[in-house]
């Protein structure tokens, strides 16, 4: 049995990040942010974009009205950005594996949840395309936490709705700022490596990191 495996196996529930552990939806909201900034009407310098690379979108249009001038509101901004993300949807691509591995939890009556730093409205976009109601005991987005990751509002009210334990739940995130919101809920947690590196989320409390769901061996 692999160590991947076996930290799973113990727990009660595994929660799981959405954007990166679920989906590969690096890209697609890449082309949403830039039609948006666009939509501004405003050209951003490479050390820009370096910049707000992993910014929210509410997080982008405060920085860009703080730098720039700006003649819509944040609302515009954003329903812009969700607008051009859900003429994209068909592009998003489940990781492979994925829905295998929370089909094999759920036959070891092992609880999940997904739990995501998106808006509400766009995770309803990637939820009704995937049908994501069906693998998941419990939702939550942005709207749902009155902290945003890294603090660790998010993954203690998901542990609270799944009747679970925080340290009898695993996290699964791909970045630092999930980690460091896993650990300090208490729960354990494993990196899934896509964006940073491996060290970074080793040093930030990952358990084990892996890059394939095949390598839970299950």
């Amino acid at each position: 049995m692999s160590k991947l495996l076996k930290i799973v196996l113990d727990s009660g529930a595994v929660l799981f990040d959405m954007d990166g552990v679920v989906f590969d939806t690096g890209s697609i909201h890449e082309k949403a942010k830039i039609a948006a900034i666009k939509f501004c009407k405003i050209k951003l310098k490479k050390a820009d974009w370096d910049k707000i690379n992993q910014y929210t979108s509410s997080q982008i249009y405060t920085w860009l009205k703080n730098n720039f001038k700006l003649s819509i509101s944040e609302k515009e901004f954003v329903d812009y950005k969700s607008k051009i993300f859900a003429q994209t949807v068909k592009e998003i691509k489940a990781f492979n594996g994925v829905f295998d591995f929370i089909k094999f939890l759920k036959d070891k009556k092992i609880k999940t949840a997904l739990v995501t730093a998106s808006r509400k409205d766009t995770q309803k976009i990637v939820s009704n395309y995937f049908d994501l109601k069906k693998y998941f005991d419990v939702i939550l987005t942005r709207e749902d936490v009155k902290k945003p990751k890294p603090d660790p509002e998010a993954y203690l009210k998901a542990a609270k709705l799944l009747k679970v334990k925080a340290k009898n739940c695993v996290v699964i995130e791909d970045s630092i700022v999930g980690v460091e919101s896993g650990k300090a809920a208490g729960c354990k947690v494993l990196g899934k490596f896509t964006q940073d590196s491996r060290s970074s989320l080793l040093k930030a409390g990952t358990e084990v990191i892996f890059e394939k769901y095949s390598e839970f061996k299950i």
